[in-house]
């Protein structure tokens, strides 16, 4: 991409309200906020056992949001970013939805994570796995975020009709696998997925989310030798395309490397595939914010 057309890209309000500064890291000085004007992200929605997930999440003094059928909703972000004020890099995010109190059981619908994103503006997405491979996100993610970020060696590739998507992540020496997959990445949205997503969200909330701006959520850190308590960075999205359409366990496949997270028995139910992503994720400030 050339220079004028990142900075086109740059100029979108949202990074606009919230001017890059100067920061000192130990890598060396960057730019802060965290700001992304293009890229791509594969976002793999599902629920996972709620009483495996609760033992992970011991030591973190958040409650899992769970389903009413007794479910955890956890989540895979894949993301390929192109253009960035911190250089071009990818990430690999394993996350949970929660909350610092028991809070009710929301539907068991396959778009529930969506739902809550869209409509929810208190909901939390504790970060707590994440791998970059660029020192400089690393560093950036432990020292400005708190999140317990390392690096690692990605691989995105698009399949050469690209309908499909293929990702592995391994640690930075590359010998264990973090996790791989293979997964649909359709070029539009499908009828089915289209019908399914008003019945979730109702004709009113799909035609309000689709006169919003751009995604807002929160993302908790997690406790951690970086961080003693959790602090919560208000993160806000903008894309040029979204397509959502369901897992299909047939032919979408997704392997975990990652013992921690083999036994909580992921049930992909969603793909949203986004691309020309502007990502704009804000300093850390306290939880109750």
């Amino acid at each position: 991409m050339s220079a004028s057309s990142l900075s086109d890209r740059a100029t979108h309000e949202l990074f606009q309200r919230h001017p890059l500064v100067e920061r000192q890291l130990s890598v060396g000085q960057v730019t802060a906020p965290y700001q992304i004007y293009d890229g791509r992200v594969l976002f793999v929605g599902g629920t996972a056992n709620l009483s495996a997930v609760k033992t992970l999440l011991h030591d973190q003094h958040m409650t899992p949001l769970q389903t009413t059928e007794g479910k955890a909703l956890m989540a895979i972000w894949v993301c390929d970013f192109t253009e960035a004020n911190l250089g071009a890099h990818q990430e690999l995010q394993i996350s949970f939805f929660v909350s610092e109190q028991p809070m009710p059981p929301v539907a068991a619908d396959r778009l529930s994570i969506l739902k809550l994103i869209s409509l929810d503006p208190n909901l939390k997405m504790l970060c707590h796995g994440l791998w970059n491979n660029s020192e400089k996100v690393v560093a950036y993610n432990r020292e400005l975020l708190g999140l317990d970020a390392h690096l690692t060696n990605g691989s995105i590739k698009s399949l050469a009709d690209e309908q499909r998507t293929t990702f592995r992540f391994e640690d930075a020496a590359g010998d264990n696998l973090l996790v791989e997959g293979e997964i649909g990445t359709p070029r539009g949205q499908g009828m089915r997925e289209s019908l399914a997503l008003i019945r979730s969200f109702g004709w009113s909330n799909t035609m309000k989310v689709a006169k919003m701006p751009y995604g807002e959520l929160k993302v908790v850190n997690p406790l951690s030798a970086l961080m003693s308590h959790h602090t919560a960075a208000q993160t806000y999205t903008k894309s040029d395309k979204q397509v959502v359409h369901f897992f299909d366990a047939n032919v979408d496949h997704i392997r975990f490397g990652d013992a921690r997270y083999q036994g909580l028995g992921f049930a992909p139910q969603f793909i949203s595939s986004s691309t020309g992503c502007r990502f704009l994720y804000l300093e850390r400030e306290p939880l109750s914010a």
